[in-house]
C-alpha cells in the first residue's frame, strides 16, 4: 500500500488541517496512509451526522463521526494516531457510502459535492481494503 494524497490538505489557501487514515505501520513508518483535508472530511462528517439524526434520532451515529463532532476520542487535541476498532471502521466506511448529494449540499464549502463524494468513496475503499486484509485501521486528526 502507499500514501494517497489526492484529498490531502495544503492545496488550497487556508487549508491547514484534516484527518489521516492509516494502515498498519511498516518498519515503524506510517507509509500506508490516506490524508483528507477538512474541506472534504468536514462536509462528509456533517452529512453522516445529519443522516443519522434524520433516520434514527441519533441512535446510529458512527463513533468516528460522533467523536469528530464532540472533539473526543481520536479527535481530542493531541490524541495522535489512534487505532479504530474494526466495527467502528466498518461503520464509518458504510456511512460514507450512503452519503448523497442532498446530504452534502448545505455543508460543502471549498470543494464540490462531486469531490466530496469521490473522497467518501476513496475513504471507504481504503478502510475496506485494510479490513479485508484483517489489518487495523488507524486515524489521526491532523
Amino acid at each position: 500500500m502507499a500514501e494517497v494524497t489526492t484529498f490531502a490538505h495544503g492545496y488550497h489557501y487556508g487549508d491547514y488541517s484534516g484527518v489521516i487514515f492509516y494502515g498498519p505501520p511498516t518498519n515503524g513508518f506510517w507509509v500506508d496512509r490516506l490524508a483528507v483535508s477538512d474541506c472534504y472530511i468536514s462536509p462528509l462528517f456533517h452529512a453522516v451526522l445529519d443522516r443519522a439524526w434524520r433516520e434514527s434520532g441519533g441512535e446510529s451515529v458512527p463513533r468516528v463521526a460522533s467523536e469528530w463532532n464532540t472533539l473526543t476520542g481520536w479527535a481530542n487535541l493531541g490524541a495522535g494516531v489512534v487505532p479504530l476498532q474494526s466495527v467502528d471502521a466498518e461503520d464509518i466506511a458504510r456511512a460514507f457510502t450512503t452519503v448523497s448529494e442532498s446530504d452534502l449540499a448545505q455543508h460543502v464549502t471549498g470543494s464540490t459535492i462531486e469531490e466530496c463524494l469521490a473522497c467518501a468513496w476513496t475513504i471507504q475503499e481504503f478502510i475496506c481494503a485494510r479490513l479485508t486484509e484483517s489489518s487495523i485501521v488507524y486515524i489521526e486528526s491532523d
